[in-house]
């Protein structure tokens, strides 16, 4: 897997130079979101972030709504993972909202999967939030099945049923 994962990075870093001399800003833009994904898996937060962000940044300026909503899941995934719900919050709910405007059911299944997981985490059983994080899931759930999405439906499995 490592060397799948080191691999994937290399061939990426190609498609930027290549994107970048090329003044290609969504290829660059697509390159750092895969790239920021990768160093997540691997447990790389802080240079994860840093490619959201550089992901973010060009998305946001040139208007690619499909990125910016993949790029902000990734970043609020990572504050997940990182304990700062506040942050992740902020990211999924910006990216739930712009993949809702352009009915991006996978970006909309993915925030809301990252929602109910920091609501689980921040709320007892049975409290409102947690209510509303198991409804989250099942939204997620619904949103995943109408694409066909396996990985968006066992997240929302998950965070429904943990």
């Amino acid at each position: 897997m490592q060397g799948d994962c080191e691999q994937s990075k290399d061939k990426l870093r190609i498609a930027m130079s290549a994107a970048e001399t090329a003044h290609d800003q969504k290829t660059i833009a697509r390159c750092n979101y895969l790239l920021g994904r990768i160093l997540q898996n691997e447990s790389e937060y802080k240079e994860a972030l840093d490619y959201y962000s550089k992901a973010i940044s060009i998305s946001s300026r040139m208007k690619y709504k499909i990125i910016l909503v993949d790029a902000c899941n990734g970043k609020g995934d990572v504050f997940t993972i990182q304990g700062a719900h506040d942050s992740s919050a902020f990211y999924t709910s910006n990216s739930y909202k712009l993949a809702k405007e352009v009915n991006y059911k996978d970006g909309m299944c993915d925030a809301l999967n990252i929602d109910s997981k920091n609501l689980k985490v921040l709320f007892k059983v049975d409290s409102i939030e947690h209510i509303d994080g198991l409804f989250q899931a099942q939204t997620a759930f619904a949103y995943a099945n109408s694409v066909n999405n396996k990985f968006g439906l066992v997240d929302a499995y998950n965070n429904y049923t943990l």
